[in-house]
């Protein structure tokens, strides 16, 4: 009469089987929670960005020439902003530059970051002046 059932090494290699298919599944669950909040980050970032520019065209913030830093707060998180202000140039030599018209960067960095850092933002726009 011979036994039905599973020998032990069977058992062991269906149980590494699960093992490995368990950790993979954990591993892409994690990297996606890690770019979900990357991709957060990011987008927060560059409302921040937005919202400075919109700001300086709405004439809410006096438009300076030179770079400036300053911070905001965005869904509870804080940022530098670095604002960098020029005169808008012609994109051609044979155009006039055009006047009353500014050049803006914004770019927003985590609160307390390098400033070599790479930006999490950088935005740039043009704010005319009358």
């Amino acid at each position: 009469m011979r036994q039905r059932g599973f020998t032990l090494m069977e058992v062991l290699v269906a149980v590494v089987v699960l093992a490995v298919a368990l950790g993979a599944l954990i591993r892409a669950g994690s990297q996606n929670a890690s770019t979900a909040a990357y991709l957060q980050e990011r987008t927060l970032a560059h409302w921040t960005a937005d919202n400075a520019l919109a700001q300086l065209r709405a004439g809410l913030v006096p438009l300076t020439e030179g770079t400036r830093q300053d911070e905001a707060e965005m869904a509870g998180r804080r940022y530098d902003l670095r604002i960098a202000v020029a005169p808008a140039r012609s994109p051609h030599e044979m155009l006039p530059d055009p006047q009353g018209l500014y050049e803006v960067t914004v770019e927003v960095r985590p609160r307390d970051a390098d400033i070599e850092e790479t930006p999490l933002a950088r935005l740039t726009g043009f704010v005319g002046v009358r």
